[in-house]
């Protein structure tokens, strides 16, 4: 998919989930290490499982207890400066909303999915919008993902909505 804003191919990002393993043989009687073997040090790729991405998307909405660590709004803005990793915010916020919807659906495939509906409702966000994002709070917290899209002017004959989809 082109990029709307700049007329440019955006490259994915996509976070590999990675691990290491050590593993020692140790003798019952002396407690000696007699074998230790480390993925750490030959740097060798392991597999993760998809019901275990599955399960890390599908904890981004629990927060094991932790309601601050809950990923739960979106906000939208009008600014086109293409998004960054280093991003902690819109370019311009306008309105966040608390994601009413999540589609889990995707859980099941491969790769999993899930996804944020939001709907701007016709007293919502009247300006010309043109970025999106998913936060942990109501008011700044932590930025998950930041895009941009073709401005488009929103008014109170529209209502506008987002589809947001994360993989891994």
């Amino acid at each position: 998919m082109q990029d709307q804003v700049n007329g440019e191919k955006p490259e994915p990002q996509f976070q590999k989930m990675r691990g290491c393993v050590e593993v020692a043989l140790n003798n019952a009687k002396t407690g000696e290490q007699e074998w230790t073997y480390s993925m750490a040090v030959e740097l060798l790729e392991n597999a993760v499982a998809t019901a275990g991405r599955a399960w890390v998307l599908a904890h981004m909405l629990s927060g094991e207890g932790a309601t601050s660590q809950v990923l739960s709004h979106a906000a939208v803005g009008t600014d086109t400066t293409a998004p960054s990793t280093g991003d902690t915010g819109l370019g311009s916020e306008v309105v966040r909303k608390f994601v009413g919807t999540w589609d889990l659906s995707g859980t099941t495939a491969n790769p999993p999915f899930i996804r944020a509906l939001i709907q701007l409702q016709t007293d919502e966000g009247n300006t010309t919008l043109a970025e999106v994002a998913l936060f942990n709070s109501s008011a700044v917290g932590t930025m998950l993902a930041h895009a941009t899209f073709a401005s488009t002017a929103k008014t109170t004959d529209n209502t506008f909505g987002i589809t947001y989809t994360i993989s891994n």
